[in-house]
């Protein structure tokens, strides 16, 4: 560890900088409308978003672009719609002994919060590349949990042992399912 020690004292320190400050008011006014605009950049732009929305605008934005957000929406569902069957689901689930393949919570205790109240919900299909294929070769059962926090991150980024749910045999289970799949295609 380094220790630095300033060339000045506290007051020496106090004195240069109001003689800066006295020589360089121009500056002075620049740096604190700049600091001013970084703190509260977050605030007006939050309460811009917040009139945008409650005046109507947006709403008379969204009835006059709806070909926009149709192409918005199907290219945000493109990589979330799954050619998997019903019966693929059923193995892949088994395979992971109907347990989260990275967290491994049971599906009996997958529950989420709809309307205020806790139901019980199947997994979700997680796609374990995010650009990959939307075919079970690609997909893993994921609870509610794991499945946002993964997000787009790539396996290897967010599943590793710094991740606090990691586990090596599950992970290991992971690779298995996926490369069952690319050593068939080979």
């Amino acid at each position: 560890m380094t220790i630095s020690y300033h060339r000045e004292c506290k007051d020496c320190a106090k004195k240069r900088t109001a003689a800066w400050v006295k020589n360089n008011p121009e500056k002075r006014k620049e740096y604190i409308k700049r600091d001013n605009a970084k703190e509260n950049s977050k605030l007006r732009r939050k309460k811009k978003n917040t009139e945008y929305l409650n005046d109507g605008t947006f709403k008379k934005w969204q009835m006059n672009n709806k070909d926009k957000l149709t192409s918005y929406r199907l290219k945000r569902q493109q990589h979330k719609t799954h050619t998997i069957t019903n019966e693929e689901w059923k193995v892949c689930k088994e395979f992971f002994n109907n347990k989260c393949a990275y967290c491994g919570l049971h599906i009996d205790n997958h529950f989420n919060r709809y309307g205020g109240e806790l139901k019980w919900s199947d997994f979700h299909k997680e796609h374990v590349d995010h650009n990959g294929s939307n075919g079970i070769e690609n997909c893993v059962p994921s609870c509610k949990m794991c499945n946002s926090n993964k997000w787009t991150y790539k396996l290897e980024e967010w599943y590793n042992d710094g991740n606090e749910i990691y586990d090596k045999s599950r992970q290991d289970k992971i690779y298995k399912w996926l490369n069952n799949f690319n050593t068939e295609n080979t």
